[in-house]
């Protein structure tokens, strides 16, 4: 079995590449795929569905069928059902593409926030060292009270 080391810096980055490009890949599917939906969708309510069946099926037509929507594949019903689902798709792509961006740049994410907040927690700790020095000091001396007279009264017995 080879020795392997798991946490190397190369492997990271190599590892962060492939994710930030799965990542974009994904995103950018996810988003076309919502788009056409979201046309296909606007297609079906506008009624473009119908004109387009109807242009095909007028033939058939006998003393005004309402039925006519529902023979094609593509009629309105097709469009906003064909829709609605690539809607879905796109969407649940964009939020996984979304994620493994915002995955692959964690460690710089960490890093921006540790650098902006640590200036004001030092700050702090600045400010609060002397008190809880007091506070623990106090503490202490009634610890060691406390210990000695337990001593004192166990002697004493």
């Amino acid at each position: 079995m080879e020795n392997e080391k798991y946490l190397s810096e190369e492997r990271y980055q190599k590892n962060n590449k492939k994710v930030r490009s799965t990542g974009k890949i994904v995103l950018i599917i996810g988003i076309v795929i919502l788009i056409l939906g979201i046309v296909a969708i606007i297609f079906g309510f506008t009624g473009f569905g119908n004109t387009f069946v109807n242009g095909i099926e007028s033939a058939d037509v006998v003393d005004g069928d309402d039925t006519q929507m529902f023979k094609g594949v593509f009629g309105s019903f097709g469009f906003i059902a064909l829709g609605g689902f690539m809607s879905f798709i796109g969407f649940t792509m964009t939020i996984i593409g979304l994620s493994l961006i915002i995955t692959s740049h964690r460690r710089e994410i960490s890093a921006y926030t540790t650098q902006q907040s640590m200036p004001i927690m030092q700050e702090g700790i600045e400010k609060i060292t002397p008190t809880v020095a007091d506070a623990a000091g106090t503490i202490a001396k009634s610890i060691n009270n406390g210990i000695n007279d337990s001593n004192k009264d166990n002697s004493n017995e």
